[in-house]
């Protein structure tokens, strides 16, 4: 085979040479000037006239929508240099590898990159205070503490960084309410499986409920009200059935597990059961103790409390760490828990 421009005889792709091949043929463009809309808030770039996308993708869009390629190029791969942020206008360099039929090329392009601040329609919801769904969150026969509240929070901010591509995944507001807090949520859809994930960690009851707001190309709009109603037990609370005392280890949507601060047998028990036990029983504190002495069946503590040695029963599964223990007492009798 020969070129077809100029004759030579080496290999040849379309009938040219590479010579004449990038010579002839514009392989790859880019315009001399490309405009960046993006979000002061958020940083999302707006692609289109209405399509907005994550900034950790946006700037390799952008430069793929506006890239011409040759018939004839396959497999192209673009690298560019990192760049400031904050500057309206910059040059952009480019390195593009492209492949006609098993000749690889590596082209250098440039462009000049304008940069346009546009608040998009999500952070402009947020502004205007938008919301698709409360999540509600109260007790049964107690009010939510503040440390169940922290939990509760903490999860929904891990859960929606971890949603980040959900544009919708945000948090309005907060607001606290006699008997608990709700939380103002930009994503009804996301909301449901939230709800559903506290209820599973924390334990408790959900009810959902929904009303229209409005209208949307003729169709009913509705918002959604989840509300997650914690029980009456929760982790860490101390039970008593007036027989034994326990603590409670873990709590799942249908039950709460139990341990016996007496033979540390666990025990598992139904929410309906749930009034059958006086909770968080008055009067304990929970403490770190030294270990004395130890044998097969008793361990002796150097009381926290009074500073005296104490004798308690080993359960059978129990097993020191180290020289110290952590030990509940309560009125006269001391745990190992």
């Amino acid at each position: 085979m020969y070129c077809v421009k100029c004759g030579s005889e080496e290999k040849t792709y379309s009938n040219l040479c590479q010579k004449c091949l990038i010579d002839d043929r514009e392989l790859v463009k880019i315009p001399h000037y490309v405009k960046r809309i993006i979000c002061p808030e958020c940083g999302d770039y707006l692609m289109g006239s209405s399509t907005w996308i994550r900034p950790f993708d946006g700037m390799q869009s952008l430069i793929e929508n506006h890239l011409e390629f040759d018939e004839l190029v396959k497999e192209p791969s673009i690298e560019f240099d990192e760049f400031p942020d904050g500057t309206n206008e910059f040059q952009i360099q480019l390195s593009i590898e492209i492949n006609i039929e098993e000749l690889y090329l590596e082209i250098p392009l440039s462009f000049i990159l304008r940069t346009k601040n546009q608040v998009c329609d999500v952070c402009s919801r947020k502004k205007g205070g938008y919301f698709e769904a409360i999540i509600q969150i109260r007790g049964d026969g107690r009010d939510p503490s503040e440390q169940d509240m922290e939990g509760i929070k903490n999860f929904l901010n891990k859960s929606l960084d971890l949603n980040k591509s959900d544009r919708q995944a945000f948090l309005t507001k907060e607001s606290k309410v006699k008997g608990g807090t709700d939380f103002y949520m930009g994503s009804c859809v996301l909301s449901k499986s939230q709800t559903r994930d506290l209820q599973n960690r924390f334990g408790g009851k959900v009810t959902e409920t929904s009303k229209i707001y409005g209208q949307r190309d003729g169709n009913d709009v509705f918002r959604y009200t989840y509300l997650l109603r914690l029980p009456k037990m929760r982790k860490d609370d101390i039970v008593s059935d007036k027989k034994n005392i326990y603590v409670v280890t873990s709590v799942s949507k249908s039950f709460a597990f139990l341990k016996d601060l007496n033979t540390w047998k666990k025990r598992k028990i139904r929410y309906d059961e749930f009034n059958k036990f006086n909770v968080n029983i008055g009067g304990y504190t929970i403490s770190k103790a030294v270990i004395i002495h130890e044998v097969e069946k008793e361990i002796q503590i150097l009381d926290p409390i009074t500073m005296t040695p104490v004798t308690i029963k080993k359960p059978e599964d129990y097993e020191s760490e180290g020289q110290e223990t952590m030990v509940i007492s309560i009125d006269d009798d001391i745990y190992l828990i």
